[in-house]
């Protein structure tokens, strides 16, 4: 209980320092904690079509993605990284989580506690001219 609780304040404090009131603030928390899974869009997949299209590909069970933490990233030091491997050792950087996810996220991770990703899959593409896509469910 104790473990939980911790994640709980860690994000609570997070979200204090972005505005919101104590009390809505952990409410907030305990709701992301408790969850199932967070469920988010990849940022910055615009510029990562290759490797999206080879991905769209793949059986989404011989994909597994990996988040890492990047804090001394220029534009943003909460940044997390999204990356996507294959059965054969193929690395793919898709993008990065959302600033607000990965505001929530950062703090956790820079404490050692790894968030899994329960789930991924390539959007889109279903024309010549639309892009491809990611989204994640993360497991806090």
């Amino acid at each position: 209980m104790n473990k939980t609780r911790s994640k709980v304040m860690t994000i609570a404090n997070r979200l204090v320092k972005q505005g919101l009131t104590r009390s809505i603030a952990t409410v907030k928390a305990w709701i992301i904690v408790k969850a199932n899974a967070l469920r988010t869009k990849v940022k910055g997949t615009s510029r990562r079509q290759d490797a999206l299209e080879k991905l769209a590909g793949v059986n989404p069970a011989d994909i597994s993605v990996k988040l890492k933490r990047e804090p001394h990233n220029a534009h943003d030091r909460n940044a997390v990284a999204v990356y996507a491997a294959l059965r054969d050792n193929r690395v793919f950087f898709i993008g990065y989580l959302p600033k607000a996810v990965a505001a929530v996220l950062a703090p956790l991770m820079d404490k050692h506690a790894e968030p899994s990703t329960k789930a991924f899959r390539v959007t889109g593409g279903f024309n010549p001219y639309v892009n491809y896509g990611a989204a994640l469910a993360i497991a806090v």
